[in-house]
């Protein structure tokens, strides 16, 4: 079981989540059939679908070297945002 901290603009503020998914993508697809009604992750593409963006620990999942496939540990932080409500930095 790992604890992270989800930051999402469906989620008011952050929370923090249990969960047995080890991997960011598994965590995703958790939080898809969490959440059916943002659609923010596509199982048929394995990928986020265009209208989100996914950071873990401040970096945008696709920079991260092993990509949805980066293992996660406890104190993470995944924030989810419509594209919208996503600010650069």
């Amino acid at each position: 079981m790992v604890k992270i901290r989800l930051k999402t603009g469906f989620e008011k503020g952050e929370i923090e989540v249990e969960t047995r998914s080890m991997i960011l993508k598994d965590l995703l697809f958790e939080l898809s059939k969490k959440y059916p009604a943002e659609k923010f992750y596509n199982k048929d593409w394995e990928d986020v679908t265009i209208n989100y963006h996914v950071e873990l620990n401040g970096k945008m999942y696709d920079s991260l070297p092993a990509e949805l496939n980066t293992k996660l540990k406890d104190g993470d932080i995944v924030e989810i945002y419509q594209s919208a409500e996503f600010e650069e930095d």
